[in-house]
Formats: structure tokens, sequence, C-alpha cells
């Protein structure tokens, strides 16, 4: 009879074991049961298409100087993350965390003859950074009966704040400077569209991953995703983002 019970906990111990993917087994004498909810921190980073139509409108003229429509940043993403395993292959993750989106347009204007016959060429700049607290749900399954997974999911991005600073300067020639005090290759004009931000942005986004386990209990989980904001970034200006994310989780079993 011993030996019967001792087989039954060793078997329940293995089912449990390869539930997740995980093959954690401290000792074959102390089965350990496999953890159905982690908790954990999360880091990302990646590179963020913008797209849209910003018209910079020059103050008092009421003239169109040129229109943004291509840009691109670098996004930064930090928060607390949740598993929830509700089978052996299916979870469902919540998040919530801090996102930062960096954002750059450059917009050529168009060549002014100088008096001596050189072209002068200029560009405009609008930089800065968006901000937002971030709340995200998912659910992904495991592939392959590996560590290997995907799954889809919504994020929705609450604006806090940020700072846009556009800016004309001098491409060529190298001797032309705008007649400022001091003189300068680049003057700040104005326009920052953020006046009337978006307060709440919703993204669907889909990722690919892989668990890697570590020790009894816990894992690492690098993973990439793809997501578009369903919202312009501005009531007033069409401005779209597209997502494209390198993230690692650090998790821990409940």
């Amino acid at each position: 009879m011993r030996v019967l019970c001792v087989v039954a906990v060793l078997l329940v111990g293995s089912n449990c074991a390869i539930a997740q993917g995980f093959g954690w087994q401290p000792s074959p004498r102390d089965p350990f049961t496999i953890p159905k909810r982690y908790m954990g921190v999360e880091v990302g980073s990646g590179y963020t298409i913008h797209g849209g139509s910003l018209d910079y409108i020059e103050a008092g003229l009421g003239i169109t100087c040129c229109s943004h429509s291509a840009g691109s940043g670098i996004p930064w993403r930090i928060g607390v993350t949740a598993d929830e395993w509700i089978s052996p292959t299916i979870a469902v993750s919540l998040s919530a965390g801090v996102s930062m989106f960096g954002v750059a347009f450059v917009t050529p204007t168009t060549p002014v003859p100088l008096s001596d016959g050189v072209l002068l060429r200029t560009e405009y700049v609008l930089e800065g950074n968006l901000t937002y607290a971030t709340f995200a749900g998912a659910v992904s399954t495991r592939l392959f009966e590996s560590g290997l997974y995907a799954g889809g999911g919504l994020r929705l991005h609450v604006f806090l704040g940020g700072s846009l600073r556009q800016t004309e300067r001098v491409v060529s020639p190298d001797s032309y400077y705008f007649t400022t005090n001091p003189r300068s290759k680049e003057v700040e004009v104005g326009t920052t569209f953020l006046d009337n931000a978006t307060p709440v942005q919703v993204e669907p986004y889909i990722t690919v991953g892989y668990n890697v386990p570590l020790a009894p209990g816990y894992y690492l989980s690098p993973a990439i995703s793809a997501g578009i904001g369903l919202l312009s970034v501005t009531t007033t200006d069409p401005w779209r983002m597209i997502d494209l994310g390198v993230h690692l989780r650090f998790m821990k079993g409940l």
C-alpha cells in the first residue's frame, strides 16, 4: 500500500510539472506542485511608427508651413504583471504600468534661393515624448507542447502628459544662420499639438514569446509584440501609432 501511495504521488507531481510546460521537480521524494498563479515585473522597448497629418500653421498668418506625416520613436514600458493558468495550455494575463513613447517627425521645407543664388534648405522637426498609464489584459496559449506561446490582448493607455518641441533647422548651406540673438542654425517655432490629446488610447495587440524556467516557481518570459492604436493621439489632428515591441517578464509563482 505504501508503494502504491508513493507511485500515485509521483504521478500527480509529474502531471502538475508538465501542466504549463515547466519540468520543475526538486526531488522525487518531494514532488513540486506547479503554481497556477504568478506575479512579476515587466520591462519593454521597441520601435513605434507614427503616421498622420499634423499641420503647422504660421501664427498670425494662417499659412500652413508644413504637414508632418511620418515619424518614428523608441517606446519604453515598465510595470507589474500577473498570470493565471486556467488550463494546462491557456493563461490569462493582466498588467499595469507606465509607458513612454518617443516621437520624432522630420519634414523638409521647400528650398528658397538666397541673394547669392545658393538654395537654402531647412526642415521642420517635431520631437518629444508622450507618457501614459497603461493597463492591459491578454490571453495566450502554449504551442507545440513547448515553452513557446502566442496570444493577443488589449492595452488601454491613459494620457498622463508629455512634451513636444517643434523647431526649424538649417540643412544647407553650412554658412547660413538664422537671424536670432545669438545667431543659430535652429529656431523654435509654435504648435505643440498636445493641447487636445486624446485622454484614453485603445491598442489591440498580438504577441509571441517563450517561457524559460529558471528555478522551481520562477521563469523568464521574453516576447515580441505588435499593436496599433485605434484612436488618434489628438482629438484635432489625425495621428496614429503602430507599436512594435520587445518585452521581458520575470515571474514568480504564488
